[in-house]
């Protein structure tokens, strides 16, 4: 095992350590999500906290998995140097999220934007972050059925896949950008609105285009 692989279980195993660690300080009940207007609207036991570090670990773990689920090929060992440059950020964001959603259970926060910590903020900022380093190796990968926009669109027609995700992995990067600007400088309650709003705005760009792509294929496919 590389030196890399041991960091990066030693920070997916963390959070689940941390949490079992602060489980007795937990009341039975804990925040379990937040509304819109950062008050808590739903209570779970404080045993479901142990759900999200579990998903971590099996996130790493999935790593074991992908040169079966990928190939051999070059193409699909290109794709697996993708995973393994996304792995250790995507895992650093989770670990960081799960860390901040221990911290509210513990301490019971009932209105995420009257702590002490500014939570949605860091959010917004760790999740901008992931969609900037997404963007940037999106562009690398090459179609396949597991890592990717995987819609039929891309995945059976490699011109539409390249455009696609070179297309995609721009608009992730700007939208990232855009966001850690948002998390600064807007106040949470509107930037999480904001943020929602415009990253459902960005997904449905991608399959837009993809499938404008895909037409355009078919249209020159039947002119020529």
């Amino acid at each position: 095992m590389t030196t890399k692989r041991i960091m990066l279980w030693l920070i997916a195993l963390m959070p689940l350590l941390v949490t079992i660690g602060l489980l007795p300080q937990m009341a039975d009940m804990v925040p379990a999500h937040y509304g819109i207007d950062g008050m808590v609207d739903r209570n779970d036991s404080k045993y479901t906290m142990l759900l999200f570090p579990l998903i971590i670990i099996v996130v790493v773990a999935m790593r074991d998995l992908a040169p079966r689920m990928l190939g051999r090929d070059d193409a699909q060992q290109a794709n697996l140097r993708v995973v393994d440059a996304l792995l250790l950020p995507v895992v650093i964001v989770l670990a960081a999220i799960n860390m901040l959603v221990v911290w509210l259970a513990t301490t019971q926060v009932q209105n995420i934007y009257a702590t002490q910590l500014p939570v949605p903020q860091l959010l917004l900022a760790g999740i901008s972050l992931l969609f900037v380093v997404i963007g940037n190796v999106l562009p690398k990968t090459k179609p396949n059925w597991y890592v990717g926009i995987r819609v039929p669109w891309t995945v059976h027609h490699p011109v539409v896949w390249y455009k696609t995700h070179r297309f995609g992995g721009m608009v992730m990067t700007v939208w990232g950008i855009i966001g850690l600007c948002l998390a600064l400088v807007v106040a949470p309650i509107h930037a999480a609105v904001v943020y929602v709003a415009g990253t459902l705005l960005m997904v449905a760009s991608m399959l837009i285009y993809a499938y404008i792509c895909y037409r355009q294929l078919n249209q020159e496919g039947r002119d020529a």
